[in-house]
């Protein structure tokens, strides 16, 4: 009998233990299972996330202004306006830069014009030849024209012609010569075929490195288009000019060279729209004053465009 009850009492000091430990080692599996679910979860949100927002990104980036050239073309609103037209490329566009047109159609004391921004990305002045019949069948007051950056850049070297070649199959090699013959052609044009007031606006540094190949090239570009606005006696805008001498006002910044790089711009872009960060922002992380990666302008380059215009448009 007695052996029989230390026999039962052991079983019975055993089996809560086995219980025990059964439960915490369930307890740990089931914790185990949920913490993967979790982690699985969490990293599934991220890559939907990402996903998200670079179609996000790109959708924003190449989204035409609401704005543009056709959507007054073929709108049935006959009402009687005062156009003021924009022709340009990714940095009029203003979806990969400052939107400086839609900021200037934002001030109340402009609210009388009615802003048409016809800024393509990666245009030249080749495809604003193009543009130029609805131009004219739109009768506007005022044309403001912001074009060359691209020209100067596929005239830089064989891999950025390539870029634009593959991408717009031009007829020709672009070089100053040709750009200073388009972009004549387009002034002729339209100061024959409109009444518009023609303004034509100098392209942005590129790049900040005073002594770089490519900001000198734009410097050139620039000295063109001021020349041609002086013989047609059109507006001249200085932008180029005023960034230049601000640039030169910093003797102890080496400023940053320009050079292609299409992920490093992508990334610029996808920190705008995926990660939200605002173009200064993004200017200042890699120490540019004016622009944001080179070739696109932040909101101080944009607001010194915007004041010129208003002054231009209060004349």
């Amino acid at each position: 009998m007695f052996g029989h009850a230390h026999k039962f009492a052991c079983f019975a000091n055993v089996r809560p233990c086995n219980i025990f430990c059964y439960t915490v080692e369930s307890s740990k599996g089931r914790f185990s299972e949920n913490m993967k679910r979790s982690i699985y979860s969490f990293l599934i949100i991220i890559i939907l996330y990402f996903i998200g927002s670079i179609i996000y990104t790109i959708i924003s980036a190449y989204k035409v202004p609401e704005n543009n050239l056709d959507s007054f073309l073929k709108s049935e609103d006959r009402t009687p306006k005062r156009f003021v037209v924009f022709l340009g490329d990714s940095i009029t566009h203003g979806t990969v830069s400052h939107n400086y047109v839609q900021s200037l159609s934002e001030e109340p004391n402009l609210k009388k014009f009615t802003f048409v921004n016809e800024g393509i990305n990666s245009r030249l002045t080749y495809q604003i030849l193009e543009k130029l019949d609805d131009t004219i069948r739109l009768a506007p007051e005022h044309i403001f024209i912001l074009i060359g950056t691209n020209d100067a850049k596929a005239s830089l070297n064989e891999e950025e012609y390539e870029g634009y070649h593959s991408l717009w199959n031009l007829p020709e090699v672009p070089t100053i010569s040709t750009y200073e013959k388009n972009l004549r052609k387009i002034v002729s044009l339209l100061k024959a075929e409109t009444n518009a007031k023609i303004h034509l606006i100098s392209i942005p540094v590129l790049g900040e490195s005073l002594d770089s190949t490519p900001l000198k090239q734009s410097i050139t570009y620039s000295n063109i288009i001021r020349n041609i606005a002086k013989e047609s006696n059109s507006y001249y805008i200085p932008l180029n000019e005023t960034l230049v001498a601000d640039l030169k006002n910093r003797p102890n910044r080496t400023g940053n060279t320009y050079s292609r790089n299409i992920m490093k711009m992508y990334w610029i872009i996808f920190k705008h729209f995926g990660l939200f960060q605002s173009w200064d922002k993004i200017s200042d992380q890699s120490d540019l004053i004016f622009m944001t990666d080179g070739i696109h302008m932040n909101s101080r380059a944009g607001k010194i465009l915007e004041d010129m215009i208003q002054k231009d448009l209060k004349e």
